[in-house]
């Protein structure tokens, strides 16, 4: 019968305990697609209330009155929104398409792109990505 010494079971727990953390990091490119689908969501629930798209991300943190929540978290309601390795900008299309404001003065789009831009401070090679009200993600 064969014993497993003290030292070799430190030593495989060792690399088992650093694979656990490098697996439990975010990759940046995770964290800028998961800043545009929480977007998308938002500019979904937004188009269901006011007719059209939020022309800026201010107009989706921002709650329409007391007790109210945003469509998005407040950490965007800044523009651009740094996260992580990204600068993440949303873009209005169409934005006279709409007479009427929301809540804001703000007046709704027919369509809307948010992109993910890699800031100065980014790993050579990391790339944009872009989403639009259809909600697909493409890299650019």
């Amino acid at each position: 019968m064969m014993r497993i010494g003290p030292i070799a079971l430190a030593i495989v727990g060792t690399f088992t305990v650093a694979q656990v953390r490098v697996g439990r990091q975010e990759r940046p490119e995770a964290v800028a697609t998961s800043a545009l689908r929480a977007i998308v969501t938002a500019q979904q629930a937004y188009a269901s209330k006011n007719g059209g798209y939020a022309p800026t991300l201010r107009a989706l943190a921002t709650p329409c009155s007391a007790g109210e929540l945003g469509f998005i978290s407040p950490n965007f309601v800044h523009e651009p929104v740094f996260v992580g390795a990204y600068e993440i900008r949303l873009v209005p299309q169409d934005r006279l398409s709409f007479r009427y404001s929301d809540c804001h003065g703000y007046r709704p789009t027919a369509a809307f792109e948010a992109a993910a831009i890699p800031r100065t401070n980014a790993a050579p090679n990391t790339p944009s990505f872009g989403v639009d009200q259809n909600g697909v993600i493409w890299t650019r």
